[in-house]
């Protein structure tokens, strides 16, 4: 319910500060980072919760940790070249296809990192039965996404890239507020 409301403040406030065509190419930036991280391979996440839940549930926990590292790795070596081929993509395209997103584009990849991690943290607490954490998670990230948005967008005028900024902060300040609880599920794991 919080989270809602959130996201209702968080649209009111966009839709109220930026004009159609703004909005329009900030719809084209996540757009276009939603294209490529469909290439996440998200699908499996449902299957590796399952799976690892069935391993610790018969304290099978070397096989936990086996699963665990060898599946964020993937994640997290995905996300490095999705982040390095949009960060760096970005500048070939923009040679031949001239639009006001590609600029985005490059702020943007940084998510692909953030949400490789992200993805990894979840899959932890998931494991751990710790849903109270990911609804916090998600609170705190849309909690600062719309502290970030009024700062950059209404405040500092700065548009669509600030909009772009607020996504991508907003992320790094949930991690980074809720790593200490992954690390320590980490070290206990590990």
């Amino acid at each position: 319910f919080v989270v809602r409301l959130i996201g209702l403040a968080t649209v009111v406030v966009i839709l109220s500060t930026l004009s159609v065509r703004e909005y329009g190419i900030y719809k084209l930036v996540l757009a276009a980072f939603g294209f490529l991280a469909s290439f996440f391979i998200s699908g499996f996440d449902p299957l590796i919760v399952n799976d690892l839940a069935r391993e610790r549930g018969e304290n099978r926990l070397d096989r936990v940790k086996r699963l665990f590292v060898e599946y964020s790795s993937i994640k997290i070596a995905v996300g490095a070249v999705l982040f390095l081929l949009t960060f760096f993509g970005v500048s070939f395209a923009g040679r031949w296809y001239e639009s006001e997103v590609i600029p985005f584009l490059r702020t943007i990849s940084f998510l692909f990192l953030l949400v490789a991690l992200e993805r990894s943290l979840n899959l932890l607490f998931n494991v751990n039965l710790k849903f109270r954490l990911m609804s916090l998670f998600t609170i705190v990230e849309e909690t600062a996404k719309l502290v970030l948005i009024l700062f950059f967008v209404v405040w500092l005028g700065r548009g669509v890239e600030g909009l772009v900024v607020a996504y991508v902060v907003s992320t790094a300040i949930a991690l980074l507020f809720f790593m200490p609880y992954g690390l320590r599920m980490v070290y206990v794991l590990l």
